[in-house]
């Protein structure tokens, strides 16, 4: 289970991911974005933990596939 924190975040972060010591994942979610725009930052996010992301090396190419998904 992914526990989500809804934060003010600056303007260009939408959300951003942690992988927890205890192989959770802690999703954090810039509260000032429409409800809209947190779902789309929720689904994003998730689609980096279910891609198993944290393993992998280059984040470029990372956001690269992870955004030719969406």
């Amino acid at each position: 289970m992914e526990l989500v924190i809804y934060e003010d975040l600056p303007g260009r972060v939408k959300a951003f991911v942690v992988k927890n010591q205890d192989g959770s994942h802690t999703i954090i979610i810039n509260a000032r974005l429409n409800f809209m725009q947190q779902q789309q930052a929720y689904t994003h996010e998730m689609n980096h933990i279910d891609n198993d992301d944290f393993e992998k090396e280059n984040i470029n190419l990372i956001e690269y596939y992870a955004h030719r998904m969406a």
